[in-house]
């Protein structure tokens, strides 16, 4: 491989790992119907520098309509498990937030895109040009 085709494989390695993260996040929180993942992100400040951070991610089903999270996927419902061992009960307020809780938890874990905005559709993973890489493997002096 040239190195040309290294940097080409390796972008697109990267651009398959993070449609790959952000389809589970979407399936996890949102259920076998989330198709379009929208990320925004916004430049935050910390002393000298700034970084991006995920400012919103938002997603639809494939007829474009937002979902709510489905709380009867396996992952909420482990979720569950683990939070409430003992089928607690808990009120209302207590559960919107431990909802959004969780959320930013399962989040955090994202990686995130560069841009101010990115969107993957679930059916469609990023076109890849070099599917399995080869490195030729030489000797090396210890």
């Amino acid at each position: 491989m040239t190195e040309t085709e290294l940097q080409t494989f390796v972008q697109e390695f990267r651009a398959f790992e993070t449609w790959r993260e952000y389809v589970s996040y979407a399936r996890d929180i949102y259920g076998p119907r989330a198709e379009r993942i929208e990320v925004v992100t916004t430049a935050e400040r910390n002393g000298a520098g700034s970084y991006a951070v995920i400012d919103a991610i938002y997603v639809y089903d494939a007829q474009r309509r937002p979902l709510e999270p489905a709380l009867s996927t396996a992952w909420w419902q482990r979720a569950f498990r683990e939070s409430f061992p003992d089928d607690e009960l808990y009120d209302d307020d207590l559960h919107e937030d431990w909802i959004d809780a969780m959320m930013g938890e399962r989040q955090a874990a994202l990686p995130v895109p560069a841009g101010g905005f990115d969107m993957f559709l679930a059916s469609r993973p990023p076109r890849r040009h070099h599917t399995t890489l080869f490195v030729e493997e030489r000797a090396f002096a210890a």
